[in-house]
């Protein structure tokens, strides 16, 4: 092809691309032959942006416990460069990554989530549903016991009334000729199911408050507000990383655990 056949072969090229971009202006070239197109004020390497969009990473592997995912990692059955390797630590999530690549990313292996229901904090229960979420998503304990017992008292009696001074509550058990008045344990130190079930629930202290239903002809609800500030977060990363750095000291060749 001729010098005049180039020059229109790259007029079209030009208008082409100028046309997708949006913008009717000329498009620089780099030093090495690069095509940028400028766009919002910005300037785009236009073989890069085509390469990242194309580029991505399989889906990585879901597992619910730690150890599924030391398996994973002792196993290896991916071939993963251990020693580049790191394990990002959270109090409900634990990913296996890799190294930085060319665009600043890094892939995801596998990743670690448990799979269970939390329980429903800040929100106002029927007592005999309260009772029932207590002793199915807390571990027990004697402090869980003695919550449940003193709901129990409460749905049991036949008067509704609370007492409340701003600070504790008492509940009347009972019925008019034998009623007493039983305080509520509050704050109360408890171990909700938080975090992954292979290493041990953080306790933390709770709000426990029972009020009459305007909903509910009067009966009794009750709520638990956490009043840790999310402190047993930080205690659950120490646990899971322990748990992780244990479990994986006998590699030759282990991922670094951030926790």
């Amino acid at each position: 092809m001729n010098d005049r056949g180039m020059a229109e072969v790259g007029e079209q090229i030009e208008r082409l691309a100028s046309k997708a971009a949006g913008f009717p202006q000329g498009i620089p070239f780099g030093e090495n032959g690069e095509l940028f197109l400028k766009a919002n004020g910005a300037v785009v390497d236009v073989a890069t942006d085509v390469k990242k969009a194309r580029h991505h990473y399989p889906r990585p592997l879901q597992v619910s416990t730690l150890g599924g995912l030391v398996s994973y990692i002792e196993r290896n059955r991916d071939s993963i460069d251990l020693s580049r390797a790191m394990l990002d630590v959270d109090s409900f999530h634990v990913r296996l990554v890799g190294e930085l690549d060319e665009f600043q990313e890094r892939r995801c292996y596998a990743e670690a989530t448990p799979t269970f229901r939390p329980f429903p904090f800040d929100e106002w229960k029927q007592l005999e549903e309260f009772r029932i979420l207590l002793l199915s998503r807390f571990v027990d304990s004697e402090e869980l016991r003695a919550v449940v017992e003193a709901l129990q008292a409460a749905k049991a009696s036949k008067s509704k009334e609370v007492i409340d001074d701003g600070v504790a509550q008492r509940v009347a058990v009972g019925d008019e000729v034998t009623g007493a008045w039983k305080a509520l344990p509050s704050p109360v130190v408890l171990r909700p199911w938080r975090t992954f079930p292979d290493v041990e629930q953080p306790a933390s202290p709770f709000v426990l408050r029972v009020r009459r239903s305007e909903a509910f002809d009067g009966e009794l609800e009750a709520r638990l507000i956490p009043a840790d500030g999310d402190l047993w977060r930080n205690e659950a990363v120490v646990h899971i990383g322990e748990l992780l750095g244990a479990a994986l000291a006998d590699l030759d060749t282990a991922p670094a655990v951030l926790a």
